[in-house]
């Protein structure tokens, strides 16, 4: 009996035999480059959500060191140790500390309020009791710094600037 190699699409078996290694070593090359593309890629997206919170942290502290600020300037304007023409808040020796309801980790916010607690208004020269009404104006300036050793590659900091002004009865 003379068995022959049989011809698949008219090539003989014994061209064929490496062809399904080499396919088989192009399918795994092709999923290694997908797998470390993927992998690549999520690595990616948790730096950036990293660092989008650092950046939504160091706000949501510097706004919330000017809600307490501005608190204080038409609240309790005593606390306010004005030099010169501003007062630089420090919240860490107020007891209770203004920021604690922020969490366990209390963050460092550096408030600098500026501006005059009983000034004049802007108001027309004709107006009724512009010698009685008073205004009290502030600039408040809050910057969030976050970082440290630790946290240097996605540190965030955000300074926000607000004025405010408020009627009252002028002091005479």
């Amino acid at each position: 009996m003379n068995i022959q190699p049989h011809a698949v699409h008219g090539a003989p078996r014994t061209r064929l035999r490496g062809v399904a290694l080499v396919i088989s070593l192009i399918i795994l090359f092709v999923l290694a480059l997908l797998g470390v593309s993927t992998m690549s890629t999520t690595t990616m997206q948790l730096r950036i959500a990293s660092d989008t919170e650092m950046q939504a942290r160091s706000f949501q502290a510097a706004e919330a060191g000017v809600a307490a600020a501005m608190t204080l300037a038409f609240d309790d304007p005593g606390m306010l140790i004005f030099e010169d023409d501003s007062a630089v808040v420090n919240f860490a020796a107020m007891d209770p500390n203004p920021l604690s309801h922020m969490g366990q980790d209390i963050p460092a916010v550096t408030v600098v309020v500026s501006g005059d607690r009983v000034g004049s208004c802007e108001r027309s020269e004709r107006a009724s009791s512009s010698d009685i009404i008073g205004c009290s104006a502030f600039d408040l300036v809050s910057t969030h710094a976050s970082g440290g050793a630790d946290v240097a590659r996605n540190a965030a900091t955000t300074t926000l600037r607000l004025g405010i002004s408020q009627q009252i009865i002028a002091e005479n």
